[in-house]
């Protein structure tokens, strides 16, 4: 018999079969677009063998889109200035998994070494990512099997592919919701994921202001302890966050936090000057140095680009824009309406669940969520499963979401929110129909959270067991299941997704 912990780590490794195996037989029984997108150059003089085959044959539609970027920079690194626009932490982190794996697997040629990392870090980051949001939610939510669901949710999100995919989102994920429990656990190393999450993708910065919040709410507690009807409720609550006995000790320790949380962030981008801002000689093979592309590619130590004489040399935003068109509301253009539809749904679901939120808990949004809400208080919310003390996690979103909808391509938004926000599997879950049974009159039975029946099972869960669904059962399943099918399919194949 296994426990929601149990579960929700056994129907993840469960969930990443099976996206496995749906890319296998799409990428098998579908042809491939012609995308005219970037292809890592490969070695013409690497031997293939027909274990090479074999990795390629069952995994090589996981090497797709910007899979080739992840997978060139840790097999070259950062050989042209396109490539700068992909962080560092994951592609480096397939390199140095490949030194090990290269003991094991002698028969492998460099290449399918890389996708074998590429493949068990995101493998293995995903089940973790998995069991941490399920602690987290167990901890926000203060219910046990709803912070169940949601974490059944996150196993099947509408982004799943790239979860899988040689992507950063698995490694991005677990970092989130590690940040996230390390706040809510006032755990005074937060800097280190967050640190981490900064050097796997950009929007990783956002995640500073959670220790940001915790200062704050320590300013407003500290001046206005009686801003609430309700702080007789939070007094049992530490005033002061991570150990910290003053305000001024909580003021040095955010200025540490976010010191100690930027420091890999500015060492990378010292990096990145140094390579690409001063003349240099490089060691490139000459495969990929003569590598031509639709972009002209500019090769580190040759031409000063641009944005190397900028008051702050930060490649990210001039590449992006330079090779990707990405700037403020340059994506709102009519011929793109099917991409703006297609990242359309976590967008709103996302969007309209916070104002919904802040609408119903307005002593929360008036006091920035600085005092704990008693749940018993709260009658005229409407969505009552959700506790009133996910303020920052809320904020959090909509920040996001303001990002997705005035700077990235729309249909990028499903996988960015889904690997960096819990709302959009908490409000869901909320939402589904299916009710844990009270098997015992007098207290909530440790395994009140599942059917008795898929107790024993790795795999079964009450989606698949329930007879019947709500109207809302099967719009949230629809959309999960159908974006987590479709995109194995679209993705393994070159075809556009989300």
């Amino acid at each position: 018999m296994y426990g929601p912990r149990e579960k929700v780590f056994w129907f993840a490794v469960t969930s990443r079969l099976v996206v496995i195996s749906l890319q296998f037989i799409f990428n098998r029984i579908l042809p491939d677009h012609d995308a005219h997108i970037f292809n890592s150059p490969l070695d013409p003089e690497m031997k293939t063998s027909i274990y090479d085959s074999t990795v390629e044959y069952l995994f090589g539609g996981f090497l797709r889109w910007d899979a080739q970027y992840f997978i060139h920079i840790a097999k070259y690194g950062y050989t042209y200035e396109k490539t700068l626009a992909f962080y560092p932490l994951y592609p480096m982190s397939i390199r140095c998994l490949s030194v090990v794996l290269r003991v094991v697997f002698f028969s492998l040629n460099d290449h399918s070494i890389a996708i074998l990392a590429a493949l068990l870090i995101n493998f293995i980051c995903f089940v973790k990512s998995a069991t941490v949001f399920y602690d987290l939610s167990k901890i926000v939510l203060k219910d046990t099997a709803l912070a169940y669901k949601a974490a059944i949710l996150y196993c099947i999100n509408p982004a799943s592919i790239f979860f899988s995919a040689f992507y950063s989102e698995a490694m991005f994920a677990w970092l989130s919701f590690n940040i996230m429990l390390a706040y809510v656990n006032n755990n005074p190393y937060i800097y280190l994921p967050i640190g981490l999450s900064i050097l796997v993708r950009s929007n990783g910065l956002i995640n500073l202001g959670y220790p940001v919040y915790s200062f704050v709410r320590c300013l407003i507690r500290t001046v206005l302890p009686k801003v609430s009807r309700n702080y007789q409720n939070s007094q049992a609550e530490p005033i002061f966050p991570f150990g910290c006995h003053t305000m001024l000790g909580s003021f040095l320790w955010l200025l540490n936090v976010v010191f100690l949380s930027i420091v890999p962030y500015i060492l990378h981008q010292l990096y990145n000057y140094s390579l690409y801002c001063t003349y240099h000689e490089v060691t490139i093979p000459d495969y990929v140095l003569n590598y031509s592309d639709e972009d002209v590619l500019l090769i580190p130590g040759t031409v000063i680009p641009p944005w190397c004489k900028n008051s702050i040399p930060v490649a990210y935003s001039y590449i992006q824009a330079k090779y990707w068109n990405v700037g403020f509301m340059r994506y709102w253009m009519f011929q793109h309406l099917p991409n703006i539809l297609l990242g359309f749904p976590s967008l709103y679901l996302i969007l309209c669940q916070s104002f919904k939120y802040l609408s119903e808990h307005r002593i929360q949004l008036y006091t920035l969520g600085s005092f704990s809400t008693d749940v018993r208080n709260c009658k005229k919310s409407k969505n009552k499963k959700l506790s009133p003390d996910i303020f920052v996690f809320v904020v959090h979103g909509i920040c996001l979401v303001l990002i997705c909808l005035g700077f990235v391509h729309l249909e990028v938004s499903t996988r960015l929110l889904c690997s960096a926000s819990p709302l959009l599997y908490w409000c869901c879950a909320s939402k589904l129909s299916y009710k844990s049974e009270r098997r015992n009159e007098n207290a909530m039975n440790a395994m009140d959270f599942e059917y008795p029946e898929n107790l024993n099972s790795k795999w079964r869960v009450f989606f698949l067991s329930q007879t019947t669904h709500s109207k809302n059962d099967i719009i949230i399943l629809s959309y999960y299941l159908a974006y987590t099918g479709i995109g194995c399919g679209m993705f393994s194949n070159n075809l556009p997704w989300t």
